[in-house]
């Protein structure tokens, strides 16, 4: 898989920043593929992609929640989905079992479009809709 083939560009500056961000991580992954110390590797960048989607989850959420977004339970228990998915694939690699790399990106990427595409879609026109500027929400 390639990560430029991600459903990016809401047209949102606040949410497309940290979505680049996440795309950058799951680049990170796709350079692991195929290297001796994949094993090692992969450990550290899905510690940093669950720290990274912890947060930007509570940003989005906290979004949501202060612009009174209508989807906001079904958009959150997305999320939560995708944090237990990750937890799961964490406790796999870090316990010794050989999670190949390509598993992780195609978890994680194809999640990630398929919510880009959807959830994160319906939150931006919303948004947009109501010209609301993320700036303010930092």
């Amino acid at each position: 898989m390639n990560s430029a083939n991600a459903v990016l560009g809401l047209d949102c500056p606040g949410l497309d920043h940290e979505h680049d961000v996440l795309m950058s991580l799951i680049a990170r992954l796709e350079e692991i593929v195929g290297h001796p110390d994949s094993t090692a590797r992969l450990n550290e960048i899905l510690e940093n992609l669950e720290l990274y989607i912890e947060a930007h989850f509570e940003y989005e959420e906290s979004i949501m929640r202060r612009v009174g977004f209508p989807c906001v339970d079904e958009h959150s228990k997305q999320h939560q989905d995708m944090r237990q998915h990750l937890r799961s694939l964490s406790a796999l690699a870090g316990g010794g079992f050989a999670v190949p790399p390509e598993h992780a990106i195609q978890l994680v990427e194809g999640w990630l479009n398929w919510h880009l595409d959807g959830a994160d879609r319906r939150l931006s026109d919303f948004l947009k809709e109501r010209r609301i500027d993320l700036s303010k929400f930092v």
